[in-house]
């Protein structure tokens, strides 16, 4: 049975898996995509393995 996961979108992704050696796609507002990406980058994920549209 799977659980629900809640809380800060870029906090609960992070923390469900490992990400390392992964290509991701984030799409999203801008506060959401870069909230995510900080979050990825400090679990070890290189920012080359992070995607997402241009910010404005």
């Amino acid at each position: 049975m799977h659980h629900r996961l809640t809380g800060q979108l870029g906090r609960v992704v992070a923390e469900y898996a490992d990400w390392t050696d992964h290509d991701i796609q984030i799409v999203g507002s801008p506060s959401m995509i870069r909230t995510t990406t900080y979050r990825l980058m400090a679990a070890g994920v290189e920012s080359n393995d992070i995607h997402h549209d241009p910010l404005y």
